[in-house]
């Protein structure tokens, strides 16, 4: 058996390290002499039933794709203050590196220009990658602590078809989960019609039937209690319902109709109080058609007028 051969008992895609070389800390290649070198602590050992201190630092190989990877991490994290907010620029650039290994362990492209000119691009990838890279760099089987099949005398297997082969196959499936995910993230928000599954045709409050949103999670949550149960709100809805303590009542239906006729709540601040709107019901229940907007099915320039000039 030759050096560049695997070996019998490695695990998959993985292989013997062939003689002078080093393994790359993140992908595991082999890499010549020469190659610019990153080192690793080690607190301890994985003995099977113990863990076994042994403080000591190993030193790996950063290959050229890697490094390349790892300059357009540091590049993405300058381009956006918003990162600022997370702290250290080297500790986001951290981040956004381990974001982006996770897509090359996956054999994923990633989208340098939308991470580069879209900081919500680059934000969701390191909100749903950074992790899941940091778990699947070659490195890790080895630090903080050394897992017992982790060799310094091994190194990754070719793969064909892009990606890690050494990563283990759940893995690399929460990666593709993730990734999704992102990807979803990337798109336009287009229009979502009410799940076919619901109970009602519209938001059980305010009656629109279609948000604009990037996918039906997001634009659509679902009642799971009461009258209105197996409904769905609009996410203005959802998020007034859920600060009025999850009730669907008439301090949720004025606060919703209140807000589409009087969104700066010009009218409402001449009184030091919030209005009472007598006889006003939740779409639900009026019988009428899901409209284009929200509040359609009512006389909006009456409730204006009554806000404004009204007694209440």
């Amino acid at each position: 058996m030759t050096a560049t051969t695997p070996h019998v008992g490695h695990p998959i895609g993985v292989r013997d390290l062939p003689d002078g070389m080093t393994p790359c800390a993140t992908c595991g290649r082999p890499c010549p002499e020469g190659t610019p070198t990153t080192e690793r602590l080690v607190l301890g050992r994985d003995v099977g039933l113990r863990i076994v201190d042994e403080a000591h630092v190993l030193t790996f190989a950063v290959c050229p794709s890697c490094a390349d990877r790892h300059a357009l991490a540091a590049e993405i994290a300058t381009q956006h203050p918003g990162f600022l907010a997370l702290g250290s620029p080297s500790i986001t650039a951290d981040r956004l590196a381990a974001a982006l290994d996770a897509l090359a362990a996956v054999g994923a492209t990633p989208a340098t220009d939308a991470y580069l000119h879209s900081y919500p691009a680059a934000r969701s990838l390191l909100e749903r990658l950074s992790d899941l890279g940091v778990t699947a760099g070659w490195a890790r089987q080895f630090s903080p602590i050394w897992q017992p099949r982790a060799s310094m005398k091994t190194c990754a297997a070719p793969s064909q078809g892009g990606g890690w082969l050494f990563v283990p196959s759940d893995l690399a499936a929460e990666i593709r989960r993730a990734l999704a995910a992102h990807v979803g993230d990337l798109r336009p928000p287009t229009p979502q019609p009410v799940p076919a599954t619901s109970r009602y045709r519209g938001c059980v409050v305010c009656g629109v039937g279609t948000v604009t949103a990037r996918r039906v999670s997001e634009a659509w949550t679902e009642v799971r209690s009461g009258v209105y149960a197996g409904g769905h709100l609009c996410p203005a809805d959802a998020r007034i319902v859920t600060e009025e303590g999850g009730t669907i009542g008439a301090t949720v239906l004025e606060r919703s109709a209140c807000d589409v006729v009087d969104p700066d709540r010009l009218a409402r601040r001449r009184r030091p109080y919030d209005p009472q709107l007598q006889g006003l019901q939740a779409w639900a229940d009026s019988g009428m058609a899901p409209g284009p907007g929200r509040w359609s099915f009512v006389d909006l320039e009456a409730l204006l007028a009554l806000l404004s000039h009204g007694t209440w």
